[in-house]
């Protein structure tokens, strides 16, 4: 088939999309899907002590939090509660103290009790299935036009993702282990979260129907401390950690609605949206996974390119920019859509 075909063949799937109600993203940055699997129930192991991070060698001028298991405790705690930390390492940084004060200011000082019940590490068994979700990803957005999905490119960005955290803290508590000579049936040490990010039940291009049992529920968008909070009749029942937009493109100030919430989308790769804001006829769509600039989540504004999303780069939330959009980990993201359903109100301020 030639590159023009092929071209072509993209954009009449995406007039298909848009026909279809189904989200095809543009502005901000396929495998059979298995059956949902039961999350393991294994008992807790605890790393080896040299596994532990370790503090880096020469001097800096800001330092990384120290590590703690008490921190990763509370991390794992905030977690089951739909207050995201942000990663769960057991380090102590700026979300993990924003989310904490955010629960305490409504739920009173967390019980010394509730961490010491809690196991902060569990094993989790590599499958099959697991494996085949590792392929390879091209270099531009032509190329990757070619491919039938954007998926994770390493095993240990899978595990990291699936249990909330960061690939240098799974290498931290599996001491001498080579992920990329894991096989089906080997173990790992992963953090004991709650609610595993699954994504065998994220079907591409799936769009979410409309709940009249969320809809008076709310979303605030906090730039300033970086944080997203969704309500339910004015009672916040979580808080994720975002990146709101950058300097350039900061996030739109105002009170908007969400228009439609698809999971796995295309993707409409423009140069100029992301560059300029201006839409152009040279494009390419990009397919669905976990790698897309988008993430796993797209829920689109009433704002033409703006929309809350997931991240291809989770250890980034925070920290890096977006051109416009609200962007989350994907694991958030997963949690964002269970919560909210299209024409709920998104106040940014």
């Amino acid at each position: 088939m030639s590159i023009q075909s092929i071209t072509l063949e993209f954009r009449v799937y995406a007039i298909f999309l848009m026909l279809s109600g189904i989200l095809a993203v543009s502005g901000c940055q396929t495998p059979t899907v298995p059956q949902p699997v039961p999350q393991q129930q294994q008992p807790a192991l605890a790393p080896p002590k040299s596994s532990l991070p370790a503090p880096l060698p020469g001097a800096q001028a800001n330092p990384p939090p120290q590590f703690s298991e008490e921190v990763l405790k509370l991390q794992i705690f905030l977690d089951s509660k739909n207050f995201g930390p942000g990663l769960i390492d057991g380090r102590k940084g700026g979300f993990t103290n924003k989310v904490t004060q955010a629960y305490e200011s409504l739920y009173g000082p967390i019980p010394p009790a509730s961490l010491q019940s809690i196991s902060p590490y569990t094993s989790y068994k590599i499958r099959t299935e697991d494996l085949a979700r590792i392929g390879k990803m091209a270099d531009s957005p032509q190329e990757i036009a070619r491919q039938r999905s954007q998926p994770y490119t390493e095993l240990i960005a899978f595990l990291a993702e699936r249990y909330h955290t960061s690939r240098a803290f799974l290498r931290q508590i599996n001491a001498g282990v080579d992920f990329a000579q894991l096989r089906a049936g080997d173990s790992v040490n992963v953090p004991n979260v709650r609610a595993p990010f699954e994504i065998e039940n994220y079907a591409p291009a799936s769009k979410t129907p409309p709940d009249p049992m969320r809809k008076n529920r709310s979303v605030q968008i906090d730039t300033r401390i970086r944080l997203l909070k969704v309500l339910d009749s004015n009672q916040v029942i979580a808080v994720f950690p975002i990146t709101p937009g950058s300097s350039e493109r900061p996030a739109p100030i105002g009170s908007w609605v969400i228009q439609g919430i698809a999971a796995m989308p295309w993707y409409r790769y423009d140069k100029g949206v992301l560059s300029q804001g201006i839409r152009t006829s040279n494009f390419f769509m990009l397919p669905p996974g976990p790698r897309s600039p988008v993430g796993i989540l797209w829920a689109g504004l009433n704002k033409p390119a703006i929309g809350i999303h997931g991240s291809r780069t989770p250890e980034t939330i925070g920290r890096s920019a977006s051109a416009g959009c609200i962007r989350l980990s994907n694991w958030d993201a997963a949690r964002f859509r269970e919560l909210v359903t299209v024409g709920n109100t998104v106040v940014i301020q």
